[in-house]
């Protein structure tokens, strides 16, 4: 019995996670974050719990899989990883990286 089941790759969850974290709306979010100094996450943390509803949670891996998208397209438009710093109380995550830049 699986007590704590990840959530897969291929899930559709994790699939529409990643379409949200790229939508312009999700962008947007996300460097409006890191321009405000907050982790880039915090900005596409709302829209996740708003589109995704029950389906983005912690449990599930799903704050990390969250995470690991943000990441990958803060990267990609340049920006430069820093600390992780401490989201706030409207946060489902607890943490996240905080990103600089871009430097292109």
């Amino acid at each position: 019995m699986v007590l704590n089941p990840r959530l897969a790759t291929t899930s559709a969850t994790y699939i529409e996670m990643g379409q949200i974290v790229r939508s312009a709306e999700g962008r947007n979010a996300a460097i409006s974050a890191a321009q405000n100094m907050l982790p880039a996450l915090c900005g596409v943390d709302r829209l996740l719990r708003e589109k995704l509803g029950g389906r983005y949670k912690k449990i599930n891996g799903g704050t990390a899989c969250a995470g690991m998208l943000v990441s990958k397209l803060m990267l990609e438009l340049g920006y430069v990883a820093g600390t992780r710093k401490r989201c706030g109380d409207d946060c489902l995550t607890q943490s996240a990286i905080l990103w600089t830049g871009p430097f292109t």
